[in-house]
């Protein structure tokens, strides 16, 4: 299977797009992030993304950025050590490190597409994580 690569979305050049990083994250554009899309219908012109904000998003703020957000890809715990931080090595050790230390060659799109499209909730204490890609 070839790699999927990161990508400009197309869209009809009509279309008003939100640029979510002019002169950093705009009203709109906290506002659109933190919105529950779930129950929004599908307003998207590329199939890669739910609504056309996300669309943007990923344009405007991802593909835009000097270093791309996909180069974290895990917590390196022998840096953390040497930083010296003992609560935050004893935290990771006990919550976080075997899923966030797991190194893999991952898709740079895909980890695009997650963190354009992803809604963060919590409902009875318990925190969850929504990805609303196409």
């Amino acid at each position: 299977m070839p790699n999927v690569t990161m990508r400009a979305p197309s869209a009809p050049p009509h279309r008003q797009k939100t640029n979510c990083m002019a002169n950093g994250m705009t009203g709109v554009g906290w506002k659109e992030r933190v919105k529950d899309t779930r129950r929004v219908r599908r307003g998207q012109v590329n199939y890669r993304f739910h609504t056309t904000f996300h669309q943007d998003f990923y344009e405007s703020a991802i593909l835009k950025k000097g270093v791309p957000i996909s180069h974290s890809q895990f917590i390196d715990l022998s840096h953390l050590k040497k930083l010296g931080d003992p609560i935050l090595i004893e935290e990771c050790k006990k919550r976080v490190y075997k899923i966030m230390g797991f190194q893999h060659n991952w898709n740079r799109e895909v980890i695009a597409q997650f963190y354009a499209t992803c809604y963060f909730d919590v409902s009875n204490d318990m925190r969850r994580v929504h990805w609303m890609t196409g």
